[in-house]
């Protein structure tokens, strides 16, 4: 998510990168916001943005706020979520974690496992789906690494290496774009 000043006027108008695409926020067991990390450095932080989903008629930003410093809540208002169903998790994943979410909440239902428990196994279940991140803590793309300016050895030294990057980041993208078509389908 990038950011542009449009009112030139502006005393120190910012132009930059705000977040890439981490993960969903789910609440009962429905998106509530996406999660953007690791934008450009902001002091000692690098920027993020959540990006909050409200029923509109348009596609259209209708809030920003930013509640800490270089940490922004987008309110974006959009008719893709106005269905009662359209924010619903479940209907997104492929049938094999569907299946898995089904024998969980029947272990539930007849109390083999707690609501704690529940809940673990059920956020497993979105990081499968590539819904959330998972444990060992945030995914940094290759491309947004800080690297030592004196390491003499780099991971791009070759275009061969390079070309090898690119096709992973490519079919990465790919499968980004189908979740996301299947969750606006």
């Amino acid at each position: 998510m990038t950011q542009k000043e449009i009112d030139t006027t502006a005393w120190n108008p910012y132009q930059g990168i705000l977040g890439v695409w981490q993960e969903w926020n789910i609440k009962d067991n429905k998106f509530t916001s996406m999660r953007m990390l690791m934008g450009e450095q902001c002091g000692a932080n690098p920027r993020q943005a959540e990006i909050i989903l409200r029923c509109g008629e348009t596609h259209e930003i209708a809030n920003v706020t930013e509640p800490q410093h270089c940490e922004y809540a987008i309110t974006f208002l959009t008719p893709l979520v106005c269905h009662d169903h359209s924010l619903l998790v479940y209907p997104t994943l492929e049938q094999s974690l569907r299946t898995r979410w089904d024998q969980l909440k029947s272990e539930l239902l007849s109390d083999e496992i707690t609501e704690k428990g529940y809940k673990v196994a059920l956020n497993k279940i979105f990081q499968d789906g590539g819904l959330k991140m998972k444990p060992k803590g945030e995914i940094i793309p290759p491309m947004l690494k800080k690297t030592d300016s004196n390491s003499k050895s780099d991971k791009y030294t070759n275009i061969d290496i390079c070309n090898t990057e690119y096709e992973e980041l490519k079919a990465e993208l790919e499968q980004t774009k189908a979740q996301l078509q299947r969750f606006l389908s």
